[in-house]
């Protein structure tokens, strides 16, 4: 007679953080991957980082205090980049955002490594697009996201590729001209801070979305374009996955997807993400729930 088993969702739970620049959110789940709780705040790029840790603190032991049982695992999303051998956040220069600044693993969760992964947002947006999403069938594709930060994910043969120290990817830091990256050329455009290199994502929607683009807003996608561009010839993707609220805009998304393909060699398949804002606190959860399955030795 066949037996059915299933997991023990009460054997322990999950916590999985993410700190974005406009929001910060926690999650708790079960072993069975039932979600227990979730809460998001919203944030300002006025947060200070001694604001955050105290804000970050705080959820932790709310979301605790709403779960019984062993902490299996958890996960950290940060939108910075994240050393793969250390999990300490890179703090780049001109960052726009506070978890730059802060040691989250001692600060926040005073854990030790093995218990705690960190990752970068845009890593963990399309973790959650390799499990659930668009390329659950999809091993080599380029994600790429554009909001107050500009950066791309890339998985090779079914793996995320960090290169070596978790750089790879940070194609605001492109050079699209001589001396210029980028962020700097968005900058020169009028819809990046010259104080911490974010982008205006306002800014850049109303360009589109006010008529026809004026040469300022060609410049705009030609920039972008030539960034996302080069990569793709370097890396010869199958897939690429574009991310952000920008994408929301028809006419900006249309345009840069336009340019893109002008660019290319070979034409390339382009799609658009079914994620929304939180993608990383999910691709954050799914990653939390594989770990904590693999400390019990339930995965091979």
């Amino acid at each position: 007679m066949p037996l059915l088993y299933d997991v023990n969702g009460a054997r322990g739970y999950t916590l999985s953080l993410a700190l974005d620049h406009d929001w910060i959110g926690l999650r708790v789940s079960d072993l069975s991957r039932r979600v227990l709780w979730e809460k998001i705040e919203q944030s300002t790029p006025e947060t200070t980082a001694g604001l955050l840790i105290e804000r970050s603190r705080a959820l932790v032991a709310e979301g605790r205090a709403r779960a019984t049982g062993e902490c299996l695992a958890v996960t950290c999303s940060v939108a910075d980049p994240v050393d793969p051998w250390t999990g300490q956040v890179i703090d780049m220069p001109n960052s726009p955002f506070t978890a730059g600044h802060i040691d989250v693993g001692s600060a926040i969760f005073e854990l030790a490594p093995d218990r705690l992964h960190v990752d970068n947002d845009v890593h963990w947006a399309a973790f959650a697009e390799s499990r659930i999403g668009l390329m659950c069938s999809q091993p080599n594709f380029l994600y790429v996201f554009i909001g107050a930060g500009i950066g791309s994910a890339i998985y090779v043969n079914g793996a995320l590729y960090r290169g070596a120290s978790g750089l790879a990817g940070e194609i605001g830091h492109a050079r699209v001209a001589p001396g210029q990256t980028l962020v700097e050329r968005l900058i020169e455009l009028g819809v990046a801070s010259p104080d911490d290199s974010s982008i205006d994502t306002d800014k850049l929607i109303e360009a589109f979305e006010t008529g026809p683009a004026g040469d300022k807003a060609k410049a705009v996608i030609n920039a972008i374009a030539w960034a996302i561009a080069n990569t793709i010839i370097t890396l010869n993707p199958a897939v690429v996955v574009f991310a952000g609220r920008v994408f929301g805009t028809p006419a900006f998304s249309s345009r840069l997807r336009g340019a893109v393909l002008n660019m290319l060699p070979t034409p390339i398949d382009i799609r658009e993400t079914a994620f929304g804002p939180y993608a990383p606190l999910l691709g954050a959860t799914l990653g939390a729930a594989e770990r904590a399955e693999s400390y019990l030795n339930l995965r091979h």
